[in-house]
């Protein structure tokens, strides 16, 4: 014969712990995200990487107010090989936030 253990006890009670994980695991996902973005934006993928590197200097721009981005690339997403597109990207990237 089963006995209800549950008997008695608020559910509150019962779900009180699990409240006070929800949000750091809510940032923690959130944080994950941003990370996966930083080393390989899906607009790489999406758009190529001209699009790519004008949304790094936006970012840089809203992030670093005092510092004027200016993107010049003599280059067309077609003479990029994209075996190297990801490497560009994470270059650059490395490159605009040490100088930052």
């Amino acid at each position: 014969m089963k006995r209800n253990l549950m008997k008695g006890v608020g559910k509150d009670r019962l779900t009180a712990p699990m409240d006070d994980i929800v949000s750091p695991v809510r940032a923690t996902i959130n944080a994950v995200r941003r990370l996966q973005t930083d080393l390989r934006p899906s607009l790489l993928d999406d758009l190529g990487i001209m699009v790519t590197l004008e949304w790094l200097c936006r970012q840089v721009r809203e992030t670093y107010k005092e510092i004027t981005v200016e993107r010049q690339i003599n280059l067309e997403e077609g003479e990029i090989p994209e075996s190297l597109k990801t490497v560009i990207f994470l270059i650059c990237q490395e490159a605009v936030y040490n100088a930052a």
